[in-house]
């Protein structure tokens, strides 16, 4: 104990003194990382053969038609239990049958749908299983889902279960969206766009959006996809936890 207490302190010291340069550091690196993830997305982007063109194709043509569909399902979950049973079944084999190009309308909807509301849960669920799903072609979309994720645990009252849909999504984007015959730094940098928005929350005056964060993190850490993880930001993760911990 007295140990743990000596370390605890010099911990403490250290932070104290290094604080200005760390955050100077820690700026540093996420500019930095930034920069990679932005190269990285046009590779990724590159990949889905000509995405843009791709999604204002889906907009135009498939968008008519699906929009209707989407909506109708999506609105039933507001109803009754068996309406949103039957919502939940359509919308899950909709997600199953989507093409690649008609993930940007799809994830479009999804962000649309006007929140906080009782069933946030069920509409999680389905980044889950595109997750799932569609794999290696829903990493362009990552900075989409991950703001959904963000908005829904700021605006999730501190609800469990909604947190617990959030941590569900993470992992299963690491584990599904990095493909294993993609180069490591691509697979370390899909890390990082999960991570980021994450850390970004962590540490903000919300004690119940910070443990939705926590959670989320925890399951990445816990997944095969954090062997990937870059330095800098497992270094990032342990200071803001650390912050955390002392501020509690």
């Amino acid at each position: 104990m007295k140990e743990w207490r000596a370390t605890s302190m010099r911990l403490s010291s250290s932070e104290e003194e290094g604080g200005s340069s760390w955050r100077e550091s820690k700026s540093k690196k996420r500019r930095d990382g930034g920069e990679r993830s932005r190269e990285y997305k046009k590779v990724a982007y590159a990949r889905q053969g000509d995405f843009f063109s791709s999604k204002i194709q889906s907009a135009s043509s498939m968008g008519r038609s699906l929009i209707p569909i989407l909506c109708g399902e999506l609105a039933n979950l507001e109803k009754d239990v068996e309406s949103r049973k039957s919502a939940m079944k359509a919308l899950k084999s909709y997600v199953r049958d989507l093409d690649a190009r008609e993930i940007p309308v799809f994830l479009a909807q999804l962000s649309e749908r006007k929140g906080p509301g009782q069933t946030d849960e069920y509409t999680i669920t389905l980044y889950e299983i595109l997750a799932r799903v569609h794999g290696h072609n829903i990493v362009p979309h990552i900075d989409n889902i991950m703001s959904t994720i963000v908005t829904t645990l700021k605006s999730s009252a501190g609800s469990f279960t909604l947190h617990q849909a959030c941590s569900k999504v993470v992992p299963a984007i690491a584990k599904h969206g990095i493909d294993p015959s993609i180069p490591g730094g691509e697979k370390a940098e899909i890390i990082r766009s999960l991570c980021s928005p994450l850390c970004d929350i962590l540490t903000g005056p919300s004690e119940t959006v910070a443990a939705g964060a926590a959670l989320c993190l925890k399951a990445l850490v816990e997944s095969d996809g954090w062997q990937f993880a870059p330095d800098d930001v497992v270094n990032d993760i342990c200071c803001e936890l650390w912050r955390l911990w002392r501020r509690s």
